[in-house]
């Protein structure tokens, strides 16, 4: 899985086109400085955020079922996801179906609110923690799951990924939340290398 194209495989999941999505211009630059992936595969970005997909979308060649957390055999989902910051569960939402192109489908989600309010959420998941729950980077917080909407081609399957959205100003639905695309993952999206005193030295 060198290269994915948007025709192989299940993206844009967030999609639901209702309403408008909402997106603060003015958001600083984030970094997340931890994955959400244990994993020796490079993460790709495969999707990015844009005025009709408010979030970013993540895999990595070897996406699969954990022994560990496996209620389903012979699926291409199950891989854990971890917390890529502390913070408190806002909000989960559960046993949302697998949807073919259908915008307008509900997927799982997992929500952490961090100490500047913004929220993370986690989506295409099933989780594994509860609302109100304390959680801290790298905790184990979901598994990838086959729910809510796969863009996929006739003949083509739902690739396992994990959709991310950063909001800065959380609402009681999806058309009043207000989204940052104004950020990246180290590793993933933006060169962990960036931190390498020794690059900067000698580049």
């Amino acid at each position: 899985m060198d290269s994915i194209e948007p025709q192989q495989w299940g993206g844009q999941a967030r999609t639901r086109q209702s309403c408008p999505f909402h997106f603060d211009q003015n958001a600083p630059f984030h970094l997340y400085m931890s994955k959400p992936f244990i994993t020796s595969q490079q993460i790709k970005r495969v999707t990015d955020c844009n005025s009709g997909h408010p979030g970013k979308d993540f895999t990595f060649d070897g996406a699969h079922w954990s022994n560990a957390y496996m209620p389903y055999p012979n699926m291409d989902f199950g891989t854990p996801v971890y917390a890529m910051e502390p913070g408190t569960v806002l909000w989960v939402q559960e046993g949302k179906p697998l949807c073919i192109n259908d915008p307008k489908c509900e997927p799982n989600s997992v929500a952490i609110q961090s100490a500047d309010r913004v929220v993370t959420e986690y989506v295409h998941v099933t989780p594994w923690v509860k609302k109100g729950q304390q959680v801290n980077t790298g905790d184990f917080i979901a598994t990838l799951a086959p729910s809510g909407n796969f863009n996929v081609q006739p003949g083509g399957k739902p690739l396992p990924h994990l959709h991310i959205n950063r909001i800065t100003t959380p609402g009681n639905s999806v058309c009043e939340h207000i989204f940052s695309c104004n950020w990246a993952i180290v590793g993933a999206d933006f060169p962990s290398w960036y931190f390498n005193p020794f690059h900067h030295h000698h580049r």
